[in-house]
């Protein structure tokens, strides 16, 4: 009965802890996560169906680097926010939308440098969350189970488990308070405990191996065993990981995930979800009319426009721009930013039509001009990803198709928080497989011969750096390849590098014609 008043209190409180906090939720989203060049920093990637997010952290010594990269396939906006390495591993964001102060709170833990950790912004109508009750006293009588419940006033909620764990889930109305819901979920422990067991053996063994990797014969066994191993630790870790959490939701609101990947024996936790109630106010201020102008004239391409009605908002002196001056400074800024790339896109456009009417121009001159075009045109689609910018930045790619692509790669060590020497004999390959790699895949420089050896067709060394850590290599635009990969010579100390020639691309500077990237490698 007391726990009971003491849910009641929690869910009672709910609204005014919480009213402030907008709409918008950030969902973690690891299929999305994926292993980066950060300079030993760490990353946030942030998916969005809006390209006018505002996001800013509170708790970081230094300032993150923020920046939109286009539009992903799936038909989100795609935000990286990179934290400096010497930063907390804790950051706390805000996100909100241009214009618009409900903001989604979200305290992050990042684990691994050069890693960005995927979050989904997804709109709900009813946003929960839930805070754990678990008490010491609190068992399940069955050791070969463990048990959750969840208790809250949504009467909607449900709790959904992963199939495979063959759970029982009941739901009633506590007796002792007829305004609860009560979900109790058992969970038999055993196939969770096998799927454990199965990605720790797995993982002593290939441990094991890798300890062995150097003083192994190209056709010894093991290497078998090795491709065999890794196989199965992605089909067991795969495994775990979808076994390893439960869902709850209910009606218009958003999904919450309790992990139970370490939940042992006789173990009982409880939990209480909490509505997230929003304090809604109306913003009929003339300076919320004013950047909701600036916003409609920003999508239409209209920076100067969009800038003088911000700048209106500020003049105002109404109290709403006390709060929301931050939102509107980086509004105008970023109207600044795209003002310029658009005037400076334009100047090639007429450049390159004034060559063409004189009739005298040569390719390189024509293609110097396009290639600034779309590298001015390509920056204005991170600031504002309009399809419009993607058409002009296939005129003048049509311009340079005969053209190759060049990349001037420097190689030089990273000592953590700074540059060492550059790095001579780094060899430059390319890979034209379909399997998506990683640079955990090559985990050794005999691991790296041994593939191959074994699939030579999918790989091409095109380049080596000299003495200075400088190799400059050619491609074909007409066969890009899938990846690129760096590997310094066997006794260096340093690690093989992989990464995707899309994200390459993405990362390095210049121009269209020639592209510049900056290879800091690590040493063992």
């Amino acid at each position: 009965m007391k726990r009971l008043f003491w849910i009641g209190c929690l869910l009672c409180l709910a609204l005014p802890l919480m009213a402030q906090v907008g709409t918008n939720e950030l969902n973690r989203c690891p299929e999305e996560d994926s292993f980066e060049m950060l300079d030993g920093n760490r990353g946030v990637l942030i998916l969005s169906k809006h390209k006018d997010l505002v996001i800013s952290a509170t708790n970081l010594a230094y300032p993150p680097t923020i920046t939109l990269n286009g539009k992903g396939l799936d038909g989100y906006y795609r935000y990286h926010v990179i934290i400096d390495a010497r930063d907390t591993k804790q950051p706390k964001l805000e996100v909100s939308r241009m214009g618009i102060p409900y903001k989604a709170p979200l305290l992050i833990t990042l684990k691994n440098p050069d890693y960005l950790q995927a979050y989904r912004l997804e709109e709900v109508s009813h946003p929960i969350r839930f805070e754990e009750q678990t008490q010491a006293n609190d068992v399940h009588f069955n050791a070969s189970e463990a048990a959750l419940e969840f208790t809250s006033t949504i009467k909607s909620l449900k709790v959904k488990c992963p199939p495979e764990l063959q759970a029982q889930v009941t739901s009633q109305i506590s007796k002792a308070d007829t305004s609860l819901l009560v979900i109790n979920v058992v969970i038999p422990l055993a196939k969770l405990d096998e799927a454990r067991s199965s990605v720790e053996r797995i993982g002593l063994r290939l441990a094991e191996l890798d300890r062995m990797m150097d003083s192994l014969e190209p056709d010894a066994p093991e290497w078998n065993e090795l491709d065999q191993l890794e196989k199965q630790q992605q089909e067991a870790e795969a495994r775990l990981s979808a076994m390893s959490s439960v869902e709850l939701y209910g009606d218009g609101t958003n999904y919450l995930s309790v992990g139970i990947a370490d939940l042992s024996p006789r173990a009982k936790r409880r939990y209480v979800v909490l509505p997230i109630v929003v304090e809604k106010e109306v913003f009929t201020t003339q300076c919320s009319a004013l950047m909701d102008e600036g916003s409609r004239l920003f999508g239409m391409r209209k920076y100067k426009a969009a800038r003088e009605a911000y700048d209106k908002a500020l003049q105002t002196g109404e109290s709403v721009v006390g709060e929301m001056k931050p939102v509107i400074q980086s509004a105008i800024s970023l109207c600044d930013s795209c003002a310029q790339y658009d005037l400076l896109s334009f100047r090639c456009f007429r450049k390159i039509a004034e060559l063409k009417k004189q009739g005298e121009a040569t390719q390189a001159e024509v293609a110097d001009y396009a290639s600034y075009g779309i590298e001015y045109l390509q920056q204005l689609y991170k600031f504002n990803p309009d399809d419009y910018y993607l058409k002009r930045v296939d005129l003048l790619e049509n311009l340079l198709d005969d053209m190759g692509l060049q990349v001037k790669f420097t190689f030089v060590e990273w000592l953590t928080f700074s540059e060492g020497n550059p790095i001579p004999g780094v060899e430059v390959w390319i890979y034209r497989g379909v399997e998506r790699i990683s640079s955990n895949t090559f985990s050794s420089d005999k691991k790296f011969r041994r593939m191959v050896r074994k699939e030579g067709y999918n790989f091409q060394q095109v380049g080596q750096s000299g003495m200075d850590g400088i190799a400059e290599i050619e491609l074909d635009r007409t066969n890009l390849p899938t990846g690129i990969l760096f590997r310094p010579k066997e006794d260096s100390g340093q690690k093989i590098v992989y990464m995707t020639f899309e994200e390459l691309m993405r990362q390095a500077r210049g121009t269209y014609m020639k592209k510049q990237f900056r290879v800091k490698m690590y040493t063992k």
